[in-house]
This record gives C-alpha cells, sequence and structure tokens, in this order.
C-alpha cells in the first residue's frame, strides 16, 4: 500500500467518492503543435513528450495546467505549470480543475496514472494513450481539507527525501575522495619500493 492509499484510508476510514478524470477536469485537451516547432531560447515552455519542456515563442494556454507526455518512451510523464506555456499535439493538458485541490491529484497521478497507462495504452512501435484512457482514469475524492492535509504531508515526505539525498550524495563525494586519496598514497608507497 502506497503512502498516499495510507492516508486516504486513516483520514477517511469511511472511505471516499471516486470519480473520473473527466469530471474534475473541465478541459482535458492537447496541444496542436509538432515537436519540432520549438526554437532556441524562446519566450515561453513548450511542453513535449520528454521529461522538460523546451522553449517557443508564442504561447496557446496562460493557466494552471497538469501536462502528461501522450505517447513515447516517456508516456505518462507529469509536469505541472501555471502561467503561459503551449504544448505539443500529443501532449495531454489537464486544466480548469474542478472539487480537487491540484497538488492532490498531481500527487495522485504521480503514484497511479503510469501503471493504469502500462495496463490500458494502446501498443505498437510507439506505445501512446488516448483521451477516453485519461478522461475514465478514476481519483479519489477526500474532502477538500483532507486534500489539503495529504498534499502537506507528502510534500513534507518529498522536502525530507530531497534533504536526505542531498546529504547523502554529499557523504558519498566525500568518502570517495577519501577513498581515492588513501588509494592514491598506498599505490605511491608501492611504487617508491
Amino acid at each position: 500500500m502506497s503512502k498516499l492509499e495510507q492516508l486516504i484510508e486513516e483520514l477517511c476510514p469511511d472511505g471516499v467518492e471516486y470519480r473520473e478524470l473527466n469530471q474534475i477536469c473541465k478541459n482535458i485537451t492537447t496541444g496542436k503543435l509538432n515537436a519540432n516547432s520549438m526554437v532556441e531560447n524562446g519566450i515561453y515552455p513548450f511542453y513535449t513528450c520528454d521529461a522538460l519542456p523546451f522553449r517557443i515563442n508564442e504561447y496557446a494556454f496562460d493557466t494552471e495546467a497538469i501536462l502528461i507526455s501522450g505517447n513515447g518512451s516517456r508516456v505518462g510523464h507529469i509536469n505541472y505549470y501555471n502561467g503561459k506555456f503551449n504544448a505539443y499535439q500529443r501532449t495531454y493538458v489537464l486544466s480548469n480543475f474542478n472539487d480537487i485541490e491540484v497538488n492532490f491529484l498531481l500527487h495522485y497521478l504521480k503514484e497511479y496514472l503510469r501503471d493504469y497507462i502500462l495496463i490500458y495504452s494502446k501498443k505498437g512501435s510507439i506505445p501512446y494513450i488516448t483521451l477516453p484512457m485519461l478522461q475514465n482514469f478514476k481519483i479519489p475524492l477526500p474532502p477538500l481539507p483532507v486534500q489539503r492535509e495529504i498534499v502537506r504531508i507528502l510534500d513534507a515526505f518529498s522536502e525530507y527525501t530531497i534533504e536526505l539525498t542531498k546529504e547523502l550524495t554529499e557523504e558519498l563525494t566525500m568518502r570517495k575522495k577519501q577513498y581515492e586519496y588513501y588509494r592514491d598514497s598506498l599505490l605511491n608507497i608501492n611504487n617508491k619500493l
């Protein structure tokens, strides 16, 4: 059971209502551009099916949105953006949210959408998802105060994980330098004999 499921179960012992994604996102659409529409040093983010956005000089959206890669090796990758941006024709743009905290939806999608896509995605040379697949994806809807509390807890865990990862990376870097120092010292001693 994931931490998200545990939190929902603990904070809503009587259960929660589930709704399809198209009931809580009034607008689920895609961008209109080809992936090669990007420009170097563009003004706005341009979301394609890559993990990170490219840049472009014109925007088609000016909203708070969750963006989902609709095909390719990163199918189901999720980004969040609030402001002016543009999107590739196979990137799904979810916006105009209803009865849900966007960050709760973001956590839920990041936790469960990928597995759903692996089960229901259209197979072929390039995996892809369809609009009805996204529209029918079910989301639990605890009361808004519970959603906010879940987001607060999960964000705290995320911050702690980032901090811990940074500390471990620094410690590993120091240990590697220490190992290299002693290795080089020992090898130099052997060369002097």
